[in-house]
């Protein structure tokens, strides 16, 4: 992961600040739902000075494309981010379990 600097005080604020904004941002598709699909992607960004996202990319595929794109919108929607300096790397939980 980055550097985070400008959010909080302490060291690792700034990561649950971001994963937060990440999972409140997350949609389970509904293709992945009726077929019951599950997994991770692992995606990875920039943030720009004014708190868009830079670069989306699948670092780590969930072997499905349907969640692996999701994920790269999830980080689209979640943007603005305060500024991180810095690659961003997160993986994104996709379990029907914990679904919304």
């Amino acid at each position: 992961m980055g550097r985070g600097e400008g959010i909080g005080r302490g060291g690792g604020d700034w990561r649950v600040l971001l994963l937060r904004r990440i999972e409140g941002a997350k949609r389970y598709p509904a293709r992945a739902r009726r077929l019951r699909i599950e997994g991770i992607a692992e995606v990875q960004f920039r943030i720009a000075g004014d708190g868009t996202v830079e670069g989306v990319t699948v670092v780590k595929s969930s072997g499905f494309p349907v969640l692996d794109q999701a994920s790269v919108e999830t980080i689209k929607r979640a943007a603005p981010f305060p500024p991180i300096r810095g690659t961003i790397r997160v993986p994104i939980s996709y379990r029907l379990r914990d679904a919304r």
